[in-house]
């Protein structure tokens, strides 16, 4: 499984990459499959994890990726963007960032 979650998240930092050239919808659109993906597998490692210590960073990777979710479908919702229209992130104020430590939960 933590392969999986680390091929997928090697795919959503490509397509993160690809989609800074011109932050395009159709761009944004590969880095949500991708986090769509890593989602679910999250959740599945979430249920097998033991310690306390690590659910609590993988709790946190999922909070980080619902946030994201969320402001995709808003924006979404919001533009009704065409696949290369303008489609701009920003993080919400108190939402959580990446958290650096899931790195080495998988390993």
């Amino acid at each position: 499984m933590k392969n999986k979650i680390k091929s997928n998240m090697y795919r959503s930092q490509r397509a993160y990459e690809l989609y800074l050239d011109g932050c395009e919808y159709y761009k944004a659109l590969r880095i949500y499959h991708a986090n769509s993906d890593i989602y679910a597998l999250v959740k599945l490692f979430l249920a097998k994890s033991k310690k306390e210590s690590v659910q609590s960073i993988i709790i946190e990777y999922l909070f980080h990726l619902e946030d994201w979710f969320a402001q995709f479908v808003k924006l979404e919702n919001e533009l009704k963007p065409e696949l290369e229209d303008k489609f701009i992130f920003e993080r919400f104020n108190d939402s959580p960032s990446f958290p650096l430590d899931f790195n080495q939960v998988l390993k």
